[in-house]
């Protein structure tokens, strides 16, 4: 569920200082990323129920000690931050189910060609998958609190576990991991939709997501027309999607 005051939205600046920060020597050393901040916030956004503040961020510490900030307008200004960039996620989210606003893009980067020689370097997806993952793991007791939604919503959420990574699942190509990626701003807005069902249009949500989600597409050897409907499910033309490269 979500909180969607103080929905100012973060200029391209104001994310650079964010991402700054959070990856410097002021910041503990399990400190989350910017972009696993985003993958933690939207767990949290599209979830079962509602989760303060004080309670989500000591994860993006690192649940342990806390950052040493300059001075007090320091510590201001970096909170506010990442309050604005949860409510503006929020906002984002429910306006594209409540008024068909565009979908929220996730801040997903693209690490595969710039990190090519870094054998330590995440994969395109990762950090933000690992940060959903976080999310989930703070409200598990809500999201799996019965059987019906554990077992309703565990394909639905293999997509995102794929892109963090999983010695059980086979290791996503960089076509199927892109393609994942696309799928996102879709998937969030399902995963949304379900926790705002009731009994049968969940059932139904994810009975759709799962198909739309399996892993059949990606090994595909038919490819859409150029300008037909993506099969990643994002809602683009293929030529502007995954078939852009």
């Amino acid at each position: 569920m979500t909180d969607t005051t103080n929905t100012s939205l973060l200029s391209e600046e104001e994310l650079a200082r964010l991402e700054v920060f959070l990856q410097s020597d002021a910041t503990p050393e399990n400190c989350l990323p910017i972009e696993a901040v985003d993958g933690f916030y939207c767990a949290l956004n599209v979830g079962p129920e509602v989760v303060s503040h004080e309670t989500y961020i000591p994860v993006i510490w690192g649940e342990g000690d806390e950052p040493q900030f300059k001075d007090a307008n320091e510590e201001a200004e970096i909170t506010g931050l990442l309050r604005r960039h949860y409510a503006d996620i929020a906002r984002q989210i429910h306006s594209a189910v409540a008024d068909e606003a565009d979908a929220y893009l996730p801040l997903v980067d693209e690490w595969n060609e710039s990190a090519a020689d870094d054998e330590d370097a995440p994969q395109d997806g990762e950090w933000w998958a690992s940060g959903f993952l976080l999310g989930l793991e703070l409200c598990e007791k809500s999201w799996f609190s019965n059987e019906q939604h554990e077992e309703m919503l565990e394909p639905l959420l293999i997509p995102i576990v794929e892109l963090a990574g999983n010695d059980e699942l086979d290791e996503l190509t960089p076509k199927a991991r892109k393609r994942r990626i696309a799928q996102l701003p879709a998937l969030l807005l399902s995963l949304y939709r379900y926790w705002r069902s009731d009994a049968n249009g969940q059932l139904q949500l994810a009975n759709t997501l799962a198909t739309q989600l399996s892993s059949t597409p990606i090994r595909a050897a038919v490819e859409p027309g150029r300008n037909d409907p993506c099969s990643c499910g994002s809602g683009k033309k293929y030529k502007k999607c995954c078939g852009a490269n």
